[in-house]
């Protein structure tokens, strides 16, 4: 449990605290909806709160979540990276792209402690 299967996102992970809330970016899993209103129901997160200064971004990581892609082909436009196809080589890169996927979950997790995303889930 604590996951979000569909997502890979690890909610306990998150929230360790158990109060739904990400305390270093403020956002409220708990007020996770299906309605469509100010939330991007593809990862369940509440951009409102993910970007707090309305201009797309997630100062912590520098994401641009305007262009995440809404499509549902894996891709986040802006930087090219296709979360479908995460190399399984175990290097850890993204080889077209330089992304050291390492480096993006330092404790080997398969997890980025500062998002809460699993790329392992979402890229398997």
């Amino acid at each position: 449990m604590g996951r979000r299967e569909t997502t890979g996102v690890n909610f306990r992970a998150i929230a360790p605290t158990g109060t739904g809330y990400r305390e270093a970016i403020g956002v409220n899993f708990t007020l996770v909806s299906p309605t469509g209103t100010g939330f991007r129901e593809a990862r369940g997160v509440n951009f409102a709160a993910a970007s707090p200064t309305g201009t797309g971004y997630r100062e912590a990581g520098g994401v641009d979540f305007t262009a995440v892609s809404p499509t549902g082909t894996g891709f986040r436009e802006a930087t090219g990276v296709n979360f479908a196809t995460i190399p399984p080589t175990g290097t850890g890169y993204r080889e077209t792209t330089g992304v050291d996927f390492t480096a993006i979950s330092p404790t080997g997790t398969g997890y980025r402690e500062a998002t809460g995303v699993n790329f392992t889930a979402v890229a398997p």
